[in-house]
């Protein structure tokens, strides 16, 4: 079956988006089954089986269930949630005896952060459920399976409104490569990503967007404020704002009384102890 006939075939049964299907050495009926899924969201079924076949599959049989963890990348605590109790409600996941489910989120105390560094023990496969703080925040020695959902939650600036919200959406190529290298850290690794090939290949951004492209200003302004600069240092970024987000930083915070202006500077007002203060940031006596 070539390219172009699997293309026709998928928009006549309702799919019509490259990305997410697979080249023409795949079967009719993966390419099917991927015209079926909602490549927007979690698959959650996906997930456990392919945890299964991890558990259950001779390729892995060599690694010792006690020094093969696997790492599960999800894109938030409600993710995890949801994840954790579709395991316990599995027996090959809910026996103790056999496997430790874990979950990592910045929500957690030291004390549950430091479980994941713990080895299980011989015979327990540890299986952790993380954000993106595994990606790079964390690195778990005994990690070989690293499987990827491929999504994440960023904070979103919204210029019209000048609100901000998390919103879950596909990651970076960059991204990718990141997360498949936490696996073998020790030892060989294997790495599992739930992304087609040509949605890697067509639709992931190169690198992630910057924070400062992405986030409200209001609060960096006040630190850089706070340090003598002005807003002018922003186009001195390596990706600077457009000085239209710097703009409404800078009125926004007039506006509430954070800062004012004052011999041709801007200048923060800072509370302390219940009386208002005022920061100078300029030569000004």
């Amino acid at each position: 079956m070539d390219l172009a006939h699997c293309y026709e075939m998928l928009r006549a049964i309702g799919c019509d988006d490259e990305a997410e299907t697979c080249d023409a050495s795949y079967e009719a009926e993966t390419m099917r089954a991927l015209s079926y899924m909602d490549h927007t969201r979690i698959n959650y079924d996906l997930l456990e089986l392919l945890l299964e076949y991890i558990e259950g599959s001779d390729q892995f049989a060599h690694v010792p269930r006690d020094q093969g963890a696997i790492l599960v990348f999800l894109p938030g605590m409600m993710e995890i949630t949801k994840m954790h109790e579709r395991l316990r409600g599995n027996p090959l996941f809910s026996d103790p005896s056999s496997c430790l489910v874990l979950t990592l989120h910045s929500m957690l105390s030291g004390e549950d952060h430091a479980k994941v560094f713990d080895a299980p023990r011989k015979g327990v496969r540890k299986i952790v459920l993380s954000t993106n703080i595994a990606e790079t925040g964390v690195t778990i020695p005994d990690v070989v399976f690293v499987v990827d959902s491929g999504k994440v939650k960023c904070q979103r600036y919204h210029e019209p409104s000048n609100t901000s919200s998390l919103k879950e959406q596909f990651i970076s190529k960059a991204e990718v490569m990141q997360r498949k290298g936490r696996a073998g850290r020790v030892q060989k690794g294997f790495g599992f990503t739930l992304l087609t090939q040509n949605r890697f290949q067509l639709r992931l951004q190169a690198m992630p967007t910057p924070e400062i492209l992405r986030c409200s200003l209001m609060e960096l302004m006040l630190s850089v404020l706070s340090s003598g600069l002005q807003p002018s240092c922003f186009s001195e970024a390596l990706d600077p704002p457009p000085k239209s987000r710097v703009d409404q930083a800078v009125t926004t915070l007039r506006a509430t009384g954070a800062v004012e202006e004052g011999a041709g500077r801007l200048d923060q007002q800072m509370q302390c102890g219940g009386a208002e203060k005022k920061k100078r940031h300029g030569a000004e006596t």
